[in-house]
């Protein structure tokens, strides 16, 4: 209800000097405003001007819900796509990209800033991290 009246076009009408009273008038919320005597032509055009205004108001506001719900509705669909794009569609498991997106989300969690890091010879980056002995091992013997 109080939207309704906010959205209200109101056309003043005012006998007397136009210029002290349309500031005022304009100050206070009116959309138009009309000095008297006032011409019967000059004052259909203003009443079809603020009917207009109405008017277009609410088929922009109308407008608006409708992209708003269209928005929802893509935003749920996408969701769903993204479900649908994880999981192989046959056995319902997780598949290679959900893996790879595990895995950069894990790797970019585990990288350390290095301003923020503590400093010591455990962070100081002279310490190479130890390697996967079965890894080291296979290099060594020549299988790759």
């Amino acid at each position: 209800m109080i939207e309704e009246i906010l959205d209200s076009s109101i056309l003043a009408t005012s006998e007397g000097a136009r210029a002290e009273k349309m500031p005022l008038a304009i100050a206070f919320g009116a959309t138009d405003f009309v000095s008297k005597p006032t011409e019967e032509y000059e004052l259909r055009a203003r009443v079809c001007s603020c009917l207009r205004l109405r008017h277009e108001i609410e088929r922009r506001k109308s407008r608006e819900r409708e992209v708003i719900e269209a928005s929802n509705q893509l935003s749920d669909l996408n969701q769903i796509l993204v479900k649908m794009s994880l999981l192989d569609s046959l056995t319902s498991i997780p598949n290679r990209r959900c893996f790879d997106e595990s895995l950069e989300q894990e790797w970019k969690r585990s990288v350390v800033d290095p301003q923020k890091a503590p400093s010591g010879p455990a962070c100081s980056g002279s310490n190479p991290i130890p390697s996967n002995p079965m890894i080291h091992e296979r290099e060594i013997d020549g299988d790759p």
